[in-house]
């Protein structure tokens, strides 16, 4: 009675969110048996609160829930958008509906829909439902780049990864022009050799918005800052570039501090290749980093998580000032991942979410989300920051172990699938 009434203002309708969304947040269950029963009473409320009911399919989407798929298709066409598509194709692939993925991904903007990651679960979704000739054309084209999704494809289609891209990026042309184009790739010096890295960075960051799109400056930028081995400016510049997967991968992926890194991979038992990987991903080797939620070094440790493996490794407990350390920082950031390993039975993925989401999300969204096949679980993690932070991390791995092994390393060995029945070769 009341919510037919309140629902005919504005602040009513208001209201009525606002109670429907804390429902559904501290009771996903419990938030849609009571809409589904507001439903079946055929209210004219019903009609008015369609941004409600979006709400609430939002919520049960985020948390992969049974029935989180139908009320997100089931929202009006105008409600639609990229986030509730992408929560659609993201809940199909918690259950490894291949049927729903498809239909989700079938109805996202063609820009969208052509991103490698949409490209890539079409073809599984396709091979899966029986349009295998459709899948390996598509796999194939996803399989040429030096990508997440292209080692996957080409895991897929029993293909070499492509590390050498065509057009590959190995040299600088001419250090000396580029001074003189740009003043401010001379102040950059000028600031490093004076030790002001932070001034460095910030001469930087002006530059990349003044001369944003610049492919071939911002090339041979990073290059140059190669030469320097100023590491994250060399990155920032490569993707700047657009063109970060060219660089030849030695260039693209560093290693220094090499030595401190080989002294604890070895003490405790993690590949060093790992250490560098996650290295790279949380502060891009800048070795006196702070983030703006308190992490702090080259492993982003956080104060609290360092104390306590600080006490478990006999030390005493560290300052922020001394996680600024080198040689402190990876120690304690590879014992703690090492911890993280001990406690999922050396499965690298969910030690990865353990170390960018806390320990107790593992535990949390293995129970939340029942795929089986582990590249559908990775996409269907709810974090988007954890989901990119896993694949980009996987990626580096990859490229490290290249780096430093005569391995031909594969991403498969990292998300171990007990049975692909229908695995695709590239002679099919």
């Amino acid at each position: 009675k009341h919510i037919d009434r309140w629902s005919q203002s504005h602040y009513g309708r208001q209201v009525i969110t606002f109670g429907m969304v804390k429902i559904t947040r501290k009771d996903s269950d419990a938030g849609y048996a009571f809409w589904q029963e507001l439903k079946s009473r055929e209210s004219t409320a019903v009609k008015r609160l369609a941004e409600t009911e979006k709400r609430i399919a939002q919520i049960l989407g985020w948390r992969r829930h049974l029935h989180a798929y139908s009320m997100l298709i089931n929202l009006p066409e105008s409600l639609h958008n990229k986030s509730t598509l992408e929560l659609m194709a993201r809940n199909a692939l918690a259950r490894e509906n291949w049927e729903r993925l498809l239909n989700a991904i079938n109805r996202m903007s063609d820009s969208d829909a052509q991103s490698i990651e949409w490209r890539y679960w079409r073809a599984r979704a396709l091979d899966e439902t029986g349009h295998r000739r459709e899948a390996v054309e598509l796999l194939t084209s996803v399989a040429e780049e030096r990508h997440f999704y292209g080692f996957l494809a080409a895991d897929q289609l029993g293909l070499p990864y492509n590390l050498s891209q065509a057009g590959l990026i190995s040299e600088l042309k001419d250090q000396g022009s580029l001074l003189e184009v740009e003043p401010a790739i001379a102040r950059i010096r000028e600031w490093l050799a004076f030790n002001k890295p932070y001034s460095a960075r910030s001469e930087l960051t002006h530059l990349r918005k003044k001369r944003a799109g610049e492919s071939d400056f911002w090339v041979q930028a990073a290059m140059l800052f190669h030469t320097w081995n100023w590491h994250d400016g060399a990155i920032r510049a490569m993707f700047a570039s657009g063109r970060s997967s060219e660089f030849e991968v030695t260039l693209s992926h560093p290693s220094p501090f090499i030595r401190v890194v080989r002294k604890e991979a070895i003490r405790h038992r993690v590949p060093e290749y790992w250490i560098l990987g996650i290295m790279r991903q949380e502060s891009l080797f800048i070795h006196d980093i702070r983030s703006g939620a308190g992490a702090v070094g080259l492993l982003q440790l956080m104060p609290k998580t360092a104390h306590n493996v600080a006490i478990k490794n006999r030390l005493k407990k560290p300052s922020r000032n001394d996680l600024l350390r080198v040689a402190l920082n990876i120690h304690l950031g590879t014992s703690y991942f090492r911890s993280l390993l001990d406690q999922t039975e050396g499965n690298a993925v969910h030690s990865l979410v353990g170390y960018n989401a806390g320990p107790r999300r593992i535990k949390q969204w293995k129970e939340m989300i029942p795929a089986k096949d582990p590249a559908a679980w990775v996409e269907s993690i709810p974090f988007t920051e954890t989901r990119n932070y896993v694949k980009k991390i996987l990626v580096n791995f990859i490229i490290y172990e290249k780096i430093f092994t005569t391995q031909h390393a594969r991403i498969r060995e990292y998300l171990p699938v007990p049975n692909w029945q229908h695995a695709l070769k590239a002679n099919d």
